[in-house]
């Protein structure tokens, strides 16, 4: 691996940098250098910003990214996503679904967000991580996850010749 990488600046340097689109063959260009990188915090204020314009409730779906690398690092991140969260009067009520990869992570998660409240936590499972989907694999998830976010080829497979296949099972034995 090599390049730069968040862990290699402070926030301050953070700051300084535009935002680009990391897949543009998928997603475009179009907002390319728009926008600054921007905290959980403006963010949140952000949508609360919609809210009292629009009147509309909005939800927020934050993911955090390869936790265990950033624990390892001691930037570990799951603490603070909840004490920003905490901090904010609309996050209090609002619906949050915190979205991770990675199983650890949301367990921790579980031991600090009581099911049935606001946050709701998302079990993500990539498209090489099928062998979590048996059903063995789906009752473990219950015990920490209240969502299950697969990749939509765990769902609804391709042909050889690429076209969809039936859908598969995963959404009733979820």
């Amino acid at each position: 691996v090599q390049g730069w990488f968040t862990e290699d600046f402070s926030w301050a340097e953070l700051q300084q940098l535009h935002a680009r689109e990391r897949l543009p063959e998928l997603r475009g260009t179009a907002f390319d250098d728009q926008f600054r990188i921007a905290r959980l915090e403006e963010v949140i204020a952000l949508v609360v910003s919609q809210v009292a314009r629009t009147g509309h409730g909005v939800g927020l779906a934050p993911e955090i990214k390869r936790p265990a690398y950033f624990r390892s690092l001691g930037l570990a991140m799951e603490e603070r996503v909840l004490e920003v969260l905490a901090a904010d009067p609309y996050t209090r009520v609002a619906p949050v679904v915190i979205q991770s990869f990675e199983a650890d992570s949301l367990r921790q998660l579980r031991q600090r967000v009581a099911k049935g409240g606001n946050i709701a936590l998302l079990q993500l499972v990539g498209r090489d991580q099928g062998h979590l989907l048996d059903d063995a694999g789906l009752a473990v998830m219950a015990g920490y996850a209240d969502v299950l976010g697969p990749d939509r080829e765990h769902v609804i497979g391709r042909q050889a010749d690429g076209r969809l296949a039936a859908p598969g099972n995963l959404v009733q034995r979820a």
